[in-house]
């Protein structure tokens, strides 16, 4: 069943990010598998746990996955077409009873929570339907008219104490989001709400929040690892990409301010090794490719082998070091063709999370 059915509630989005999963369809694919070899097969496996043995358990097993996947995508979509938000779906469905009593159904992983709120979000989007949300304060504005509301920093984090001897925790760490991004170095505020997220850690089922939570918490305690890493696809991926998705990915790395100050350029990139010209141009800040093109006038024609520009993205190599290594020629306007290569981004491996 591949990652069909995992002895658990899977996640329909995952934390980390990525598009939502289709709940719906997930269902009705283990209806199909039910259907085809529900009461033929002795077995049933998957990745991330135990097989399971015996034809009534393989039924009843696939049975209850089907469902619970099937539950959590109409009882969203039910709750969304009354008017509820996304929190409010999160703080209305919980699972019916005989899903509840087997333990493979539980949120060990994904969680009803944060699944009824993706299947709002592949239908609705972000927009919860309140005309607030349209534009809010960024994190750091909004916290300080928070915390004057509350009456100052000095007052918000007495009540936020009270709270958490209350056993408030939720309450508490989502107050002090305000308190900390107002001021990250409060350490009074970082400390409370690192006890908060500690306990809120206690409490997860789901191994996916208890880390997020203690993420957070080791942020405020230790600050976030200042490590000299950056984010690069290793060479084994760049070697899989195609051209057309080699270039878009430098395309996101492109600051967009920076490089349209450079105004437009046209560029002809030669890949003699794979017998390729892609047609690479800067406008308005963004960059396009078109592989098999080329601009007739260009204003630039970088050279290059494809291993050379897999070498760019998977090491950090800049165009400048390949032109010196002799692994590169550029003709026509080299300033500006490195002043581009100059605006892309290197992505950190850690970046604060729970503060500014």
């Amino acid at each position: 069943m591949a990652e069909n059915c995992t002895a658990t509630m899977h996640n329909v989005l995952t934390l980390r990010g990525a598009l939502v999963r289709d709940a719906l369809m997930w269902s009705r694919y283990i209806d199909e598998a039910l259907d085809r070899w529900g009461k033929e097969a002795d077995v049933v496996f998957a990745s991330h746990g135990w097989p399971h043995w015996g034809s009534d358990n393989v039924q009843g097993y696939l049975t209850r996955q089907r469902d619970l996947y099937r539950w959590t995508h109409d009882q969203a979509v039910r709750l969304l077409n009354l008017g509820h938000t996304p929190d409010e779906i999160a703080a209305r469905v919980d699972m019916p009873k005989n899903l509840w009593d087997d333990w493979l159904c539980h949120g060990y992983y994904g969680t009803m929570s944060h699944n009824v709120r993706a299947v709002y979000q592949r239908y609705l989007g972000w927009y919860d339907g309140h005309p607030s949300s349209l534009h809010p304060y960024e994190a750091t504005e909004a916290g300080t008219r928070y915390v004057e509301f509350m009456g100052g920093m000095e007052r918000l984090l007495e009540q936020a104490q009270v709270s958490f001897d209350q056993g408030d925790y939720r309450w508490v760490a989502q107050v002090l989001r305000h308190a900390v991004f107002v001021d990250s170095s409060n350490q009074q505020a970082r400390d409370l709400q690192a006890a908060a997220f500690e306990q809120l850690a206690y409490q997860a089922e789901s191994g996916v929040w208890r880390d997020v939570y203690l993420s957070g918490a080791q942020e405020l305690r230790q600050g976030t690892l200042d490590l000299p890493v950056v984010r690069r696809p290793p060479a084994d991926v760049t070697s899989g990409l195609s051209i057309q998705q080699i270039f878009d990915y430098l395309a996101v790395k492109i600051d967009g301010p920076a490089a349209d100050a450079l105004g437009s350029l046209n560029i002809n990139w030669n890949l003699p090794d794979v017998d390729q010209t892609v047609r690479v141009t800067l406008s308005n800040g963004t960059l396009h490719a078109v592989p098999g093109l080329g601009h007739d006038c260009p204003e630039a024609t970088v050279t290059c082998s494809r291993t050379q520009l897999e070498r760019i993205i998977s090491t950090g190599t800049g165009l400048a070091d390949l032109v010196d290594e002799g692994q590169a020629t550029i003709d026509g306007d080299q300033s500006r063709v490195l002043a581009l290569w100059a605006t892309f981004t290197e992505f950190p491996l850690f970046f604060n999370i729970i503060e500014p």
